[in-house]
């Protein structure tokens, strides 16, 4: 009997942690975000950006949670489409309303 409560807080801590990989576009169509991220602050991830002619990839780092919002900061990793670098920015991410906000300027739905 006493395994009982080791299995269940195992499964509720591993429970707790969650990876969002989705798709987000925003609402001209023009900029598409693939994100992949955990829920944890201090977090890595990844961000893949697709606007016009660009195709760029941002590592991403979770800085602080708050309830069912994400804030963290996006820095240049690499590009399919030739840039040596680019803007380091800002987002959060509402695990509710599924919405990835790009420096507080450009809201995208996600799937």
């Amino acid at each position: 009997m006493k395994k009982l409560p080791l299995i269940s807080l195992l499964f509720f801590s591993i429970g707790a942690v969650a990876e969002i990989n989705t798709t987000c576009t925003s609402s001209s169509g023009f900029s598409i975000y693939d994100i992949s991220i955990d829920t944890r602050v201090n977090s890595k991830g990844e961000i893949r950006y697709r606007f016009a002619e660009q195709d760029v990839f941002y590592s991403t780092t979770v800085l602080k949670k708050e309830n069912n919002i994400l804030m963290g900061i996006a820095e240049f990793l690499e590009s399919r489409t030739g840039e040596q670098r680019g803007n380091t920015w800002l987002f959060t991410y509402d695990t509710e309303k599924k919405i990835l906000t790009d420096n507080d300027n450009i809201e995208a739905k996600c799937k």
